[in-house]
């Protein structure tokens, strides 16, 4: 795994809740900007010499989705995990664009009125036509009854234990609202399992994210190595235990441990 000394950089992702995950390389791929606050903008990258992003193919656009999804979930904080379903009586739900365009005016009424903040994926039932929608929200507005169970007439939980709510506001089908726990990292995990290889945009998007104060993008640092090793190119995050894993972490951190802590701080503080 580890080869003779070359130059290289590496690119960190950080979020408030301490969480880092970075891409490393043994070879220069990244354009070093050093420090970016990414409150109003994206930031990309290109790794040299590998493929021409400017036509990425659909797992490119999965991918990324994917990881745009995950960022989402993790900056922000959430209350409950919720499954929108349609009924075939009130709206045609093998019809994407019409179920895009009520589900958009929906959320649109719901952050008006009632300051919802949200990140919803579409997904296709097993009949491949359906639609429904799985999603994270925070509001403390939401019109929740608790869910009850039409064969016993008793309060409906997970298996987990964690109450099962029925959501009022959606008027076009059936709900589950599920008050969320455990850490905030399995929480974004969970929501993205939703988007695989397989996934493809319905009516033209693979997730809708909004709300007041909604962050999307996370603190983002790209850096040079002084004197790295030459390995493998690799995703790596903080949450792995493994010696592989804490040697990426530690050769891309040392160099920047106090510098990096500091500006999180600060950053964080201001959002």
């Amino acid at each position: 795994m580890l080869k003779a000394q070359l130059s290289g950089n590496y690119r960190l992702k950080l979020y408030p809740n301490g969480y880092i995950s970075g891409m490393i390389f043994p070879s220069p791929s990244f354009v070093v900007d050093g420090w970016e606050s990414n409150a109003n903008k994206s930031v990309y990258f290109v790794q040299s010499g590998v493929k021409d992003m400017s036509a990425p193919s659909r797992s490119d656009s999965v991918g990324r989705a994917k990881r745009k999804i995950f960022d989402i979930a993790l900056l922000n904080e959430w209350d409950y995990f919720v499954t929108l379903t349609l009924d075939q009586k009130e709206i045609d739900r093998t019809n994407a664009e019409e179920v895009a365009k009520k589900f958009r005016k929906w959320l649109n009424n719901m952050v008006t009125r009632k300051d919802l903040k949200y990140i919803f994926v579409f997904e296709h039932h097993k009949d491949k036509k359906g639609i429904h929608m799985h999603g994270l929200v925070k509001c403390d507005k939401l019109n929740l009854s608790p869910s009850v169970s039409a064969k016993t007439g008793r309060p409906m939980y997970t298996k987990s234990g964690q109450r099962i709510y029925d959501l009022k506001d959606w008027k076009y089908g059936f709900t589950q609202c599920i008050d969320l726990y455990g850490e905030p990292i399995h929480v974004a995990k969970y929501i993205t399992k939703y988007i695989t290889k397989d996934t493809e945009k319905i009516a033209g998007n693979f997730y809708y994210a909004g709300g007041h104060d909604l962050q999307r993008e996370p603190i983002v640092y790209v850096g040079n190595f002084e004197n790295p090793q030459n390995i493998i190119p690799m995703y790596f995050d903080n949450q792995k235990n493994d010696l592989e894993t804490k040697f990426l972490m530690e050769l891309a951190l040392k160099q920047n441990a106090e510098r990096l802590e500091k500006y999180r701080k600060e950053i964080f503080k201001k959002r």
